[in-house]
């Protein structure tokens, strides 16, 4: 009985607790959900702090006029206005208005100053007051000061959101980004836009950092915005559909960035898909990429944004770069004034007779090292190539595994070159003649360390070849390594006038600092800083322009009008937009090899006006030649493999017949024999090509004439080409 008793004691507890617990649990909700409901009206937008204040003063209001109803019902008269008789607008007066406590308690028609006065009037209008000033004054107050610091906020961390047209827009914040900016800001064609940057950085910092370099006039023009490149949702705030063009750069020091990069091409091709609705317009878009791997991929494969069979036309047009591609041929190509201009490979002028030949030294294995060297390789083909190969020597302490590296990575290249490799380590050495002897580019592999003893002696020893133009190139990841190795390399060096190239991360290294002495014989006049985050870009080496002119050759039926008309520029656009990124590329090689071609001729200082003059037949057919040597490194890089010999009799027997019927004042007619000779030359080509084989990898004196002459053609419109550029950067320099 005892043992009931207790258990019903304690249900009856453990009830009137449940009880009291689900009471306060209801009370805690409700008072939750109108606090997070308070707390969402006032941090929202103003809109809703408004009501918010409308519905205070409403209550307060209702409150007030049901007591002065109450009172007045009860037979006490309230007057608070005597010039306002209705109750309801003088309590609204009253809460508004507090100045006219003299008006309270004194009824119609009574003098202020004789007139009995009514206290509880008095008490009622100063507690109305009181309420009213708190209710609307205060609130209001508070309302319109969060209202602009909200504002203020949104502003400074880059939420807002404008309506932008025609502007630049730039997704990811990185050191490269000033540069870029510092690009835009100085181009003619470019100073009525806006440039929008987005990045998922601390945006007051990001301005910050900005600011220190730009002037105000610049950051006018510059809006900050905080979101995420691969958020639908965040592009759309910056209205790309509206945009000139896009730079996708990415984030600093991001994990992913390929892929990010990736994902925000998709995005905006989506994007775009849905809001062009298949208008035409296009969205240019300039994409970077910090992998070598997927540099190849956009230069080598058939890449798309959009699943393939999804039924739509391409929306944005892809131009992928490479910020260690980019300063390879910034170092190689620049156009900048003598004195403060990268030399080239062939900094001194190497003639078709000529013994001299390029020595490129590159320390460090690193991606920086290996886009010099492969650079060099496109680009290292001069006019006694025939007799006098370029060069190209790789150092790294772990030079035998970055050798097996790049031997993967350009398989075909690697395979049909001659390759030395030396380990100082062990003294172990061997040596590999390449499949194709032609190819006028050697490689070299030193296992060791580049401070080392053996090294120097090493260094001394190639360099002490008076034929040799030899550049070094110091591409560690290391930077103050750099810098060491750039300023105390052996002394005799310096002499010989080796050109030095040093990377660093800034424009304000030590290296950039050093300038010629006239007093003394400076030994680091040779000596320049490179690969600094900040200034990679450079938009006078955009070969953009010309290799849509190469492309428009091709599609020209490999020639070039005289000079480029409003049609011709519409269809070169057309044209290039709908080529796949990986023929662009190949385009874009070949117009990078111009100004090598023009030193080849000494035609590099001429104006595009004063060009013809050096395209004799002789520099024509030297030209040609150079152009297929450049070729046939490129298409190995690009991972063409070697033709056998019974296909490349075959190619030359049918590109022979098409040669032989090939008549000028037919050769745009369908039913030509030539147009058909040519097209079964075209398809056995193409029935190779598709498996990575290219019939024309053969020594220049090899290959048909049919190639010829298109090689022929092509360096002829080298002038054109030129002087359509020249007309162009006096336009938007």
């Amino acid at each position: 009985m005892k043992g009931l008793l207790l258990i019903l004691r304690e249900s009856r507890v453990f009830i009137r607790y449940k009880m009291r617990k689900n009471k306060y649990s209801v009370f805690s909700r409700g008072a939750d959900f109108i606090t997070y409901r308070f707390d969402q009206a006032v941090s929202g937008p103003a809109i809703k702090q408004l009501l918010v204040l409308l519905t205070v003063f409403a209550a307060v209001y209702l409150i007030w006029l049901i007591l002065a109803f109450s009172i007045s019902f009860f037979g006490k008269e309230i007057v608070l206005n005597r010039e306002i008789p209705d109750l309801g607008w003088s309590v609204i007066a009253q809460m508004i208005d507090p100045g006219n406590q003299h008006m309270v308690g004194i009824a119609a028609g009574k003098d202020a100053a004789t007139g009995d006065v009514d206290g509880w009037s008095r008490l009622f209008a100063l507690l109305l007051t009181l309420s009213g000033t708190f209710a609307f004054g205060g609130l209001l107050i508070s309302t319109i000061t969060n209202v602009f610091d909200q504002r203020v906020a949104l502003v400074r961390e880059g939420m807002v959101n404008y309506r932008y047209e025609d502007h630049l827009l730039i997704l990811g914040y990185s050191p490269a980004v000033h540069g870029l900016i510092r690009q835009l800001i100085g181009r003619r064609d470019y100073e009525k836009y806006r440039i929008v940057l987005m990045t998922e950085r601390n945006v007051p910092e990001v301005r910050r950092i900005l600011s220190s370099e730009f002037t105000r006039k610049d950051m006018k023009r510059i809006v900050i915005l905080f979101g995420d490149r691969t958020s639908a949702n965040d592009l759309n705030r910056t209205h790309i559909h509206l945009t000139r063009r896009i730079f996708i750069l990415g984030e600093e020091n991001e994990s992913a960035h390929d892929s990010k990069n990736n994902a925000c091409l998709a995005k905006i091709d989506r994007l775009a898909e849905n809001i062009l609705m298949n208008s035409g317009k296009k969205l240019n878009c300039e994409v970077m990429f910090d992998s070598q791997t997927t540099i190849a991929a956009y230069q080598f494969g058939d890449v798309r944004t959009l699943p393939s069979g999804s039924g739509t036309t391409a929306n944005i047009v892809i131009n992928s770069f490479s910020f260690y591609e980019n300063w390879a041929q910034k170092v190689f190509l620049d156009r900048r004034p003598v004195e403060e201009a990268f030399p080239p490979l062939d900094f001194e002028p190497i003639t078709q007779d000529s013994d001299k030949y390029v020595h490129l030294l590159v320390a460090g294995m690193t991606k920086m090292g290996l886009a010099l060297g492969v650079e060099a390789a496109k680009l290292g083909h001069f006019a006694n190539y025939s007799h006098r190969k370029t060069q190209i020597t790789f150092i790294d302490s772990d030079a035998d595994r970055e050798r097996d590296y790049f031997a993967t990575r350009f398989q075909s290249f690697y395979e049909s070159v001659d390759v030395s490799y030396e380990d100082l380590f062990t003294g172990d050495n061997y040596f590999k003649t390449g499949k194709l002897p032609f190819i006028n580019i050697s490689l070299r592999f030193v296992k060791g360390h580049f401070e080392s003893l053996p090294m120097r002696e090493k260094l001394l020893d190639w360099t002490s070849d008076p034929d040799a133009l030899t550049t070094i190139s110091l591409c560690f990841n290391n930077l103050s390594a750099n810098l060491a190795a750039g300023l105390f390399l052996p002394n005799l060096l310096y002499k010989r006038k080796v050109r030095v190239l040093v990377r660093q991360e800034t424009s304000h290294s030590v290296v950039s600092l050093l300038r010629p002495d006239k007093e003394i014989d400076n030994q680091y006049r040779h000596v320049k800083a490179f690969g600094m985050l900040n200034d990679s870009f450079d938009f006078s080496l955009d070969t953009t322009f010309k290799a849509m002119a190469v492309n428009y050759f091709y599609w020209s039926k490999n020639s070039l009008p005289d000079k480029f008309n409003a049609s011709d520029l519409t269809k070169m656009q057309e044209y290039w937009d709908d080529l796949p990124e990986r023929h662009k590329w190949s385009n874009r090689y070949n117009a990078a090899s111009i100004p090598v071609k023009l030193r080849a001729v000494g035609a590099d200082k001429a104006t595009a006006g004063n060009l013809q003059k050096y395209f004799t037949n002789e520099n024509i057919a030297l030209l040609a030649e150079l152009e297929h040597a450049r070729w046939n490194v490129a298409a190995l890089l690009m991972g063409y493999d070697v033709p056998t010999e019974q296909i490349v009799a075959e190619s030359v027997r049918t590109s022979n017949l098409a040669w032989k019927a090939y008549n000028p004042g037919d050769e745009h007619s369908k039913d030509s024999s030539y147009s058909i000779l040519k097209k079964e030359h075209e398809k056995f080509v193409k029935s190779h090509k598709i498996q990575m084989i290219h019939p024309c990898l053969v020594a220049y004196e090899n290959l048909n004439e049919y190639y010829k002459d298109i090689d022929r053609r092509l360096v002829c419109s080298i002038p054109v080409i030129e002087s359509e550029c020249e007309v162009r950067n006096s336009i938007y320099p």
